[in-house]
């Protein structure tokens, strides 16, 4: 456990340092309320807490007792659904979402003497 806090910490530095928006998903290897969730959603969405439907279990594969992998947004991306789908080649079932994200305004050429 202080390992992965060690790690989602660094990982969340270069994540904050970026102005862009973000959109972050991957293994966590710890459930909803630990504290390596708590630093991985400082800031960030957990989508399938907003639109997720079913249990959002996804490991191990075959019979899900743990919510350990994520898809994190931030505020700019529009969650419409999200949810858990079996793998048949991997340990852990497959997170999906359907996001939006608003468009953004035209780029403008300023030419710089």
């Amino acid at each position: 456990p202080a390992m992965r806090l060690q790690q989602i910490t660094q990982i969340r530095q270069l994540v904050d340092a970026d102005p862009l928006t973000k959109l972050l998903g991957g293994d966590l290897n710890a459930g909803p309320g630990s504290p390596v969730h708590a630093v991985a959603t400082g800031g960030l969405r957990d989508v399938w807490s907003v639109v997720g439907t079913g249990s959002g279990l996804t490991a191990p594969a075959r019979a899900p007792r743990h919510r350990i992998d994520y898809l994190l947004t931030s505020p700019e991306w529009t969650p419409d659904a999200a949810g858990v789908l079996f793998s048949s080649v991997s340990d852990h079932r497959a997170v999906y979402a359907d996001l939006s994200l608003p468009s953004l305004p035209d780029c403008t050429w300023i030419d710089n003497p």
